[in-house]
């Protein structure tokens, strides 16, 4: 762990029969969604031939709402995408640069840093974001250009610790300093050297879990382990005891007399609070405390939190459909395409053609777009066995025989009025769950830079972590372009929610540049006034965005049914009312994209179980495909967790 204090992973590759995916992947639900989308491609079809074409509505035009709409048209259903925004890709949403310049790379106001879950920095075909950027786009001769993201503790630059006013962990230096944290090493501090080994530690102790990933008894293990620790919330995790990794290796080798603990990071409160503000190597994770431990668990030991990248865009985008056009959709039209940054995923899904396919979503007759459609409710026509549309002011958007909703849970309740359903078709527990959810908040400011300068000024780290309001602190440049800027506010939670106060605009990133501006000075006597430019920045709070109540979901300690049951909702549940649920609200694994996209074709493969359709050669859902632990849609009932 000592690269940046980000957590590791020991590869493990599953046979070429099998259907599980290699390790890292997600914890819940190990299947190779990767190895499925590849097997319907090779035969240039979807996954499934439906037998009755349907008309079927997606809600949301994010990530996970465009691939269940993609593969379900590929399937053969005529499809009506529906979109509250002006734009398509949710919260894959790239800006232009601060400086303002079209041509230059954009700014990753959502989704960044990106895992492709690979053990040692080879992609690995081994999660479906790599699916549709390497196989899909690669195939148009267009592969990702993915750069490394600086991360804490490892940026090539160098990263810089500013503590209590610049006078470190306990306020005993002479002047204000900047600890430095060369990449691959521990921090230079005693005190946070010994922060880092602790939680190196824990690392080391929860390999000898996931070492057992690929066994036949991985569920047992799992499910001993979310029992034992769904009550604690990740600041819980921190301060409970540490076990020695030969204890809990000896522990999970007897799955029948294992309790399920592993143990935590031992650290005291000094420890605690110090871990606040330095993270373990992919920023502050103080914002985190409150949230479930197994969130932490899920997020970091199974591949969403290593060897992370930046997506640059796409190679050869001018070739691509609709490049630099504005595309004109029912209700507007989407903004310029350039396929630049993450937001080029959503972009490609909806504009290039798939396999099998001679148009685009956009291009066939059997797709429409809405955008600037805000849904208001959801009507169930038991009668005609359809479900009805409206907008806000009544308007009747459509009928349909299936509703795949791709909105966060609390955007559902604030926003959407179900009407018509039993409790039986659509349970309340599901109409509940928002209760167990934490939509965090998070605000990113960025800087416009005139070059990167901490490449050429070795007192000016590429990094900086800080216990200030401006939190953590990113230089960042482009593999193809001479273009910088900096990242010089992100927070979460708390510290996002007091930036709140400031404005959107001009204030803001002014309140940040001064910050900035005056740490550097003091600890490194540099001016970054000929360097930066606060009159030119692009600035996000998710919490304050239309339509999405934050920047991503998180779930609460004592949520582990409630979680499993929001998991098998699609495959116990949804063909009684017709309404699938998709997107990263609707997973656990500790991500924000991957999980998204998995849920738009696990959603796939349950609607098309549903519609008896006829599965793709060489895939047999009965066997191949797991099934979700299935859960009483009473509120307290839980009648299995796993099934071994």
């Amino acid at each position: 762990m000592r690269p940046g204090l980000s957590f590791n992973v020991l590869g493990q590759a599953s046979s070429e029969e099998s259907w599980l995916p290699s390790f890292p992947s997600a914890a819940d639900f190990r299947f190779n969604y990767h190895k499925l989308m590849s097997l319907a491609r090779k035969q240039r079809s979807g996954i499934a031939t439906v037998r009755v074409k349907r008309h079927v509505a997606v809600v949301g035009a994010g990530a996970a709402g465009l691939v269940a709409a993609r593969e379900l048209w590929r399937c053969g259903y005529d499809v009506t995408i529906i979109e509250a925004s002006n734009r398509i890709g949710g919260r894959l949403m790239t800006r232009t640069n601060p400086s303002g310049e079209v041509h230059a790379p954009g700014v990753e106001m959502g989704a960044m840093r990106m895992p492709f879950f690979d053990a040692g920095g080879d992609i690995t075909n081994n999660c479906l974001f790599d699916y549709f950027l390497n196989s899909e786009a690669a195939g148009h001769g267009c592969a990702p250009i993915l750069q490394p993201f600086p991360n804490p503790g490892a940026a090539p630059h160098g990263t810089g610790i500013y503590l209590n006013q610049g006078y470190g962990p306990r306020g005993d230096f002479d002047e204000p300093e900047l600890i430095s944290w060369a990449p691959n090493e521990y921090p230079n501090d005693p005190e946070l050297k010994g922060l880092a080994k602790g939680a190196e530690r824990f690392e080391t102790t929860f390999q000898m879990v996931t070492k057992r990933y690929l066994d036949a008894d991985w569920d047992i293990i799992w499910s001993k382990i979310t029992a034992h620790y769904t009550n604690l919330t990740f600041g819980d995790l921190v301060v409970k005891p540490a076990m020695s990794p030969e204890l809990v290796d000896a522990a999970v080798s007897d799955p029948d007399t294992f309790d399920g603990n592993v143990g935590g990071f031992g650290m005291d409160e000094r420890q605690y609070k110090l871990l606040y503000t330095i993270g373990i190597g992919n920023g502050s994770w103080g914002a985190f405390y409150a949230v479930a431990a197994l969130w932490f668990m899920r997020c970091n030991f199974f591949g969403f939190s290593s060897n992370l990248k930046n997506v640059d865009g796409l190679e050869n985008a001018s070739s691509l459909p609709y490049y630099g056009k504005r595309v004109p959709v029912h209700g507007g039209s989407i903004e310029e395409v350039y396929y630049r940054g993450v937001q080029s995923l959503a972009e490609f899904l909806y504009l290039v053609p798939p396999s099998g396919k001679s148009e685009s979503m956009h291009e066939d007759e059997a797709v429409r777009l809405f955008i600037n459609s805000p849904v208001a409710a959801v009507r169930n026509l038991e009668s005609e066995d359809k479900i009805e549309l409206l907008t806000a002011g009544g308007h009747r958007i459509g009928r349909f025989d299936r509703v795949v909703m791709n909105v966060p849970q609390w955007t559902v309740d604030t926003m959407i009025k179900f009407e018509g359903f039993s409790n039986e078709s659509f349970p309340l527990r599901k109409r509940g769950l928002k209760g167990t959810q934490r939509n965090i908040s998070s605000c990113k400011v960025f800087l416009e830079a005139n070059s990167a300068f901490w490449e050429t000024n070795e007192r000016v780290p590429q990094v900086l972590t800080s216990d200030t309001y401006i939190s953590d602190v990113y230089g960042l440049t482009w593999e193809n372009s001479k273009g910088a800027a900096l990242l010089a506010s992100y927070t979460w939670e708390d510290d996002a929610n007091k930036l709140l106060s400031y404005g959107y605009q001009a204030t803001l990133a002014r309140k940040v540049y001064d910050k900035l501006r005056d740490i550097y000075w003091k600890t490194a006597k540099f001016d970054i006034k000929d360097h930066v430019n606060p009159r030119k920045f692009q600035i996000v709070q998710w919490v304050a965005e239309p339509f999405y109540s934050g920047c991503a979901h998180l779930y609460r300690n004592r949520s582990q049914g409630d979680n499993l049951y929001d998991l098998g909702f699609n495959q116990h549940h949804a063909h009684k009312s017709g309404l699938y649920f998709t997107g990263e609200n609707y997973g656990v694994e500790g991500g924000w994209l991957e999980p998204a996209l998995r849920s738009a074709v696990d959603c796939v493969v349950q609607m098309m179980r549903h519609d008896n359709a006829a599965f793709v050669a060489g895939f047999h859902p009965n066997e191949d495909y797991p099934d979700w632990p299935k859960v009483d849609p009473s509120p307290e009932v839980v009648t299995t967790v796993y099934q071994p």
